[in-house]
């Protein structure tokens, strides 16, 4: 249930928002994926909000936004933000900053998910050593942020910004907190023999969840080019960066508490550091069609016991072998690949288009435990029913 109300007011140069939210969430799985065995689990949470618009000369502005809520789990948290913005015609550049949160999911808390092999971290964990894994906390973002979009000639449009992160607390991918011969003693005060029913006294041999790493810093960089050849014909090309930096002298990011920080053991990422594409668009009166193009940098996934990886001796990975309960077949993403499609508006009401996606068989996989996919063929018929007569 949410329940929100907004003000919108503007005095001359100055436009002021603010508003109020309210919002209960009511989970209620019946034991089947959550720990609600006494019933609904229950959050309430409030929130304050105002953002302030001033118009200044030679075109610039100045902008600013605060929030502020008050949540039955995580407590009280204050986001600010503000920036500057310059627009002129069909330009526009702006620099911000602000702070965030990314707060864990019901999910992430009180998660019980394949007979307890995944477990909710809303309550911490004790290992067999007197290892202690905290309770999961808000995550805390800042960033900063540099922008442009706009119409440099008439027929070409770029949009582009730069980004960099700060996180506190940053939050885990599941990971396996049963490592290096430790068993997972107790969730909170409860024995796991209690937590998950079946598990013998000495404690899970494997256990799933969600933890807090230190000081994470990920920054990265987005480009969008068009180009208009003619009324009808575009070329329009896409980058995307990502990297991150892990502050090894920190052991909150010591994910496996083994006394030491690594980027591939403690930390996954899971995303590729380079992609992009190139696509080129044809649209007629009555033809239409494209060529896209696509690259996706090799990257290793992990995520709790779905593996795609290159080997790894450190964590025992072995490139096309079984991995936990799936089969690591290597790397996601490393491929290139080419789509086209084509189409004709054969009158008002009926479209006749066809495509065919990975044009040139590349071997490409793009999900954990999946096949890899091949060349695909699709054709289409499509009817445009005028609208019905009103009676």
């Amino acid at each position: 249930m949410v329940y929100p109300t907004t003000s919108n007011n503007t005095f001359g140069i100055f436009n002021l928002v603010v508003g109020s939210q309210y919002q209960r969430d009511m989970a209620f799985s019946q034991h089947t994926y959550l720990f609600d065995r006494d019933g609904d689990i229950v959050i309430n949470q409030i929130g304050l909000y105002t953002q302030g618009e001033l118009t200044l000369p030679s075109h610039f502005k100045l902008i600013a936004a605060a929030r502020a809520d008050q949540h039955d789990r995580y407590g009280f948290n204050f986001i600010p933000k503000g920036g500057v913005v310059w627009s002129l015609n069909d330009q526009n550049l702006r620099l911000t900053y602000g702070q965030g949160i990314a707060a864990p999911t019901i999910l992430n808390l009180d998660g019980y998910l394949f007979g307890g092999l995944l477990l909710g971290n809303g309550q911490g964990f004790t290992l067999s050593d007197g290892t202690v894994i905290d309770k999961l906390k808000v995550e805390t973002i800042k960033t900063v942020e540099i922008g442009y979009k706009g119409k440099v000639t008439p027929k070409f449009f770029i949009d582009a910004n730069a980004y960099y992160n700060r996180s506190q607390n940053f939050l885990s991918p599941a990971i396996n907190i049963a490592t290096l011969g430790r068993k997972v003693m107790k969730r909170g005060d409860t024995p796991m023999s209690q937590v998950v029913p079946g598990t013998p006294e000495t404690g899970a041999a494997t256990v799933l969840t969600y933890v807090n790493f230190g000081q994470v810093d990920t920054y990265g960089a987005d480009f969008g080019f068009s180009y208009f050849l003619s009324s009808s014909l575009s070329l329009a090309l896409n980058y995307s960066y990502f990297g991150f930096k892990l502050d090894h002298a920190d052991l909150k990011n010591d994910g496996n508490k083994d006394g030491k920080v690594q980027d591939e053991v403690d930390l996954p990422i899971n995303t590729p550091a380079h992609k992009g594409s190139l696509a080129l668009n044809y649209s007629g009166k009555k033809f239409f069609g494209s060529i896209f193009g696509r690259y996706v940098q090799a990257y290793d996934f992990y995520s709790g016991i779905n593996v795609a990886a290159a080997a790894n001796p450190t964590l025992g990975v072995v490139e096309n072998a079984r991995y936990g309960r799936t089969w690591n077949y290597g790397p996601l993403g490393g491929f290139t690949t080419v789509d086209v499609s084509a189409g004709y508006r054969l009158n008002s009401y009926l479209t006749a288009s066809a495509q065919v996606v990975n044009l040139f068989d590349t071997r490409m996989r793009e999900f954990v435990a999946s096949p890899f996919i091949g060349r695909l063929y699709s054709a289409e018929l499509k009817v445009m029913l005028p609208a019905l007569a009103s009676k």
